[in-house]
């Protein structure tokens, strides 16, 4: 038989322990995977933004009887839409759903008064938004500038 020395022996048992012990924190230690977690949905107040805009433009429709001075109004009225999109964009899960209720066909109030209310529920929208919210610095310059712009258009419209 072979002889087995003192010296072998201890560095056997030293292994032996050493494997045993990172097992044993293997099985102790949580192992934490990374759980993917849907992003945020934007904000209601912003995609009901979008809403107002396309009931908005809606209302400039054929019916509308649209002369130079509305077709302006019109144009301005689209980009302010594109302008909300974009907003919504800084938002990711938006892109996960980014469609929007088409506008309720129903009774139009009219330009002048279409415009007014849509100013008024953005520029609300605007003052009532948290200045905590991670893209507040983008929102509300864009959402108080559409307003503007709105009220200016129910004035030329009224």
């Amino acid at each position: 038989m072979a002889e087995i020395t003192r010296r072998a022996l201890l560095g056997t048992v030293g292994a032996v322990a050493a494997a045993g012990v990172g097992a044993a924190l293997g099985l102790v230690r949580p192992v934490h995977h990374p759980v993917p977690v849907p992003p945020a949905e934007p904000p209601a107040a912003l995609t009901e933004a979008l809403v107002r805009q396309q009931r908005l433009l809606a209302d400039y429709g054929p019916a509308a009887g649209l002369t130079g001075r509305t077709a302006g109004l019109r144009a301005e009225v689209a980009e302010h839409g594109d302008a909300i999109r974009a907003l919504l964009e800084l938002y990711p899960g938006w892109r996960l759903h980014p469609t929007v209720p088409s506008p309720v066909a129903g009774a139009s109030p009219g330009l002048a008064a279409g415009s007014r209310a849509v100013a008024d529920a953005l520029r609300t929208t605007a003052l009532q938004w948290p200045a905590t919210e991670p893209h507040a610095v983008q929102v509300v310059p864009v959402l108080a500038s559409i307003a503007a712009s709105l009220s200016c258009h129910a004035q030329v419209l009224g």
